[in-house]
């Protein structure tokens, strides 16, 4: 019998099919594993840019959220570990909050104490810890 084949067999269909379920699946989860980090990563700089911002503003005595402030003392970040973290002004001895922000789907981890606030003091925003301190940001 001697005949042309035109076609493929349904083997070689079933083993084509197969390979290529096999590398989308792989393609898939290493894709949703990169969102994900790049989420988080994209929230911690958001994070990063908030102390940036904060210490810039303690250096430069920016007393322009409360104009009748007369003992000001620098700016803080208060941090809660389900992903809150405040923005406040200390002067005349009182804190008060000027930004709320959230991080979806973001904790902070070793939080120690727990809420955690950074001040920024005047009039270099050196930061007024005692304790070196540590922050990680994990995904919720």
């Amino acid at each position: 019998m001697n005949y042309l084949q035109k076609g493929f067999t349904l083997i070689e269909m079933i083993i084509v099919v197969g390979i290529i379920s096999i590398v989308i699946g792989g393609s898939v989860r290493v894709y949703s594993t990169t969102i994900a980090e790049r989420q988080l990563d994209k929230e911690a700089d958001g994070l990063m840019n908030v102390l940036q911002i904060t210490k810039d503003r303690s250096v430069a005595r920016d007393i322009s959220p409360l104009p009748g402030c007369t003992n000001f003392t620098g700016y803080s970040v208060f941090v809660r570990s389900n992903g809150d973290f405040e923005e406040r002004i200390i002067c005349d001895l009182t804190s008060t909050t000027l930004n709320q922000h959230s991080l979806s789907n973001v904790t902070f981890n070793n939080l120690n104490p727990s809420p955690m606030e950074l001040i920024f003091t005047y009039p270099y925003g050196s930061l007024d810890v005692a304790n070196q301190r540590l922050i990680v940001v994990k995904s919720a």
